[in-house]
């Protein structure tokens, strides 16, 4: 919406220096650039104004943004607790004048009332004038109806959404109306349901048994006739518990209460985030909602800010893997990579990584997203979308810092891998993540990016891929049957081995017993492939590193697959081959 066409004559109030509401929030340091064009993909997408899309993603405050709105539009400011705020009696009786359906007005998420003052002056030559609070200014709907109405003066105000719906909300409409937002009386008493103790305890609780299971994922999730928490333990969920469907809405309000989130909105998905403390020990939280035909479903990741990272060998590197590994992250300079899906361990490893490099002559920087564990001696950065601060701004600032070493949580767009490309070339030692299934997909993935192939050459040391399997409880696993001890041999044709992998003799089925909670594992361990672009690029490889990705070449530099390094630490008795087949797919290793 322009600023033009806000009153009844459709003349504008005053010279507009922008053309748009979204260059006025821009140009009030309201929402940057990248955050403006998120709001305005979410708007494009679920529907609603722009500033309510800027809210419910959590780009700025919605006061912000309402009066940012207000300075474009020349109009004033409404919200909760102002004196110039009707009632829903003023509110009514302007619509009947008017002839617009209560339904209407709502669906339009706007007020509409006389001034008390010039009620008298309806018979004058004016008239009495109008006030039009919009929530949605960028909505030209409600200012078009009034026009066709002739309304002879208008005082425009920019509403927010508390202050429109506290007053929506008190009007009886019959059948007429829609699936508003509670009222305020309702929330104000799932706000107190939520902050009594049982409520408290049963959250409190919730967290604290999933910081003992060393779960990574709490989930919520209603049903018709109550409501089930599952906890995601080694990448497993498991844990499931039924409870009252009387308690769901009260424990989800106080969830989102602790996450920051609108307690309000149930219509649609959300995302929050908050530290708190739990038995004494800082968490971060990470919760996202998301609506569904039983209520909303609620997913809380649980970051504990000062866990113990395994070593190099705990996280299952080890041999010529884990030499080769080290040979490449203690290069001067260049781009090293971390492949695979969320919740692989990717930062675990760089973390490690970075550890392995911080002996005190170095200054390592990081920006991530979320910050997962405090190292001490390294400058960790936690990025903000939605204040500009993105992976690839950060990066750039972090270069005028004179760093040795650069982390940056995650490649996800062209200009971040342009920059970390530019970084390593120009004697930079930088780390990332990146989504591929594997190690040799990262060079197709950057390429997609638009990353030129030479340039890769140049830059890239080295890519390592991962997946985390759960590793066999050695209290009662038990030495696998015979059939078992051959299901390696057995395993799909298509899957090329390397010969030199050893047998099946000591392959471990689980069992289950206290220890492991019956689930027959223990925490988890990784399987990795790793691909030296370092040593490729040595070796004098002529032709498209692409060309290089093909496991004919890579094999002549040792490299060995997830699925073969998985392999062999089933046959060390580490996890077993359903777990394999669990997390690669179960016909890798079913039977003949």
């Amino acid at each position: 919406m322009t600023r033009a066409a806000v009153t009844g004559q459709a003349s504008p109030l005053k010279a507009a220096p922008y053309n748009t509401l979204g260059q006025q929030f821009t140009a009030d340091n309201v929402l940057a650039s990248a955050a403006l064009a998120e709001a305005e993909s979410f708007k494009q997408e679920f529907g609603g104004g722009l500033i309510q899309a800027a809210t419910k993603l959590g780009l700025a405050r919605e006061i912000d943004l309402v009066r940012s709105a207000a300075t474009f539009l020349g109009a004033s400011i409404l919200d909760i607790g102002s004196t110039d705020a009707p009632n829903a009696e003023q509110v009514r009786q302007a619509a009947q004048i008017l002839q617009l359906p209560m339904s209407w007005l709502i669906s339009v998420d706007a007020l509409i009332w006389f001034d008390p003052e010039l009620k008298e002056s309806a018979e004058t030559e004016t008239g009495p004038t109008l006030n039009a609070a919009l929530r949605d200014p960028t909505n030209p709907t409600l200012l078009e109806e009034l026009a066709r109405r002739q309304v002879a003066g208008l005082r425009l105000w920019v509403a927010t959404g508390p202050m429109v719906d506290s007053v929506l909300t008190e009007i009886s409409i019959g059948d007429e109306a829609p699936d508003p937002s509670q009222s305020h009386a309702d929330l104000a008493r799932l706000r107190e349901l939520a902050e009594e103790a049982p409520v408290i305890e049963f959250v409190n609780g919730l967290f604290s048994q999933a910081l003992d299971r060393n779960a990574s994922d709490v989930h919520v999730e209603p049903g018709p006739a109550g409501f089930e928490t599952r906890l995601r333990v080694d990448g497993v969920l498991t844990d499931k518990r039924t409870h009252s469907r009387s308690m769901f809405d009260s424990v989800v309000t106080r969830i989102k209460i602790l996450s920051g989130m609108d307690i309000a909105e149930r219509r649609l998905p959300q995302d929050g985030r908050q530290t708190i403390r739990v038995s004494g020990e800082e968490v971060d939280l990470r919760v996202s909602s998301l609506p569904a035909t039983e209520g909303e479903s609620v997913v809380i990741r649980l970051l504990r800010k000062k866990s113990e990272l395994p070593d190099m060998q705990g996280l299952g590197l080890r041999g010529s893997l884990l030499d080769a590994f080290r040979r490449i992250i203690e290069l001067p300079n260049g781009l090293f990579l971390v492949t695979g899906p969320t919740g692989s361990g990717k930062s675990t490893t760089l973390y490690r990584a970075l550890e392995h490099l911080n002996r005190g002559d170095t200054k390592i920087i990081t920006i991530e997203d979320p910050v997962e564990y405090d190292l001490d001696g390294v400058n960790q950065v936690q990025a903000h979308s939605e204040i500009g601060l993105t992976f690839s701004n950060g990066l750039r600032a972090m270069l005028r810092q004179d760093p040795d070493i650069i982390m940056v949580g995650e490649i996800r767009d062209r200009e971040t891998a342009e920059v970390a490309i530019q970084a390593a070339l120009t004697g930079h030692l930088v780390f990332s993540t990146l989504h591929t299934n594997s190690a040799s997909g990262a060079i197709e993935r950057l390429v997609d990016l638009g990353v030129e192939p030479f340039l890769l050459s140049a830059a890239l040391r080295g890519v390592l891929g991962q997946r985390l399997l759960r590793r066999i409880c050695s209290s009662c696993r038990r030495p696998a049957s015979a059939d078992d001890a051959h299901l390696i041999a057995e395993m799909v044709k298509d899957v090329p081995l390397d010969p030199s992998l050893p047998d099946a003799t000591g392959v471990f089925d689980a069992v289950g017993c206290e220890v492991c909670d019956g689930s027959g594992y223990k925490g988890r361990i990784g399987v990795f492939e790793l691909v030296d672009v370092h040593r490729l690029v040595q070796s004098g490889l002529q032709g498209n590193i692409r060309d290089a990705m093909k496991l004919e070449v890579l094999r002549k530099f040792g490299y060995r697959t997830m699925l073969e390094d998985a392999f062999l630490k089933a046959s060390q008795g580490e996890t077993t081959l359903e777990e394999i087949g669990r997390v690669f797919g179960r016909r890798t290793v079913q039977r003949s």
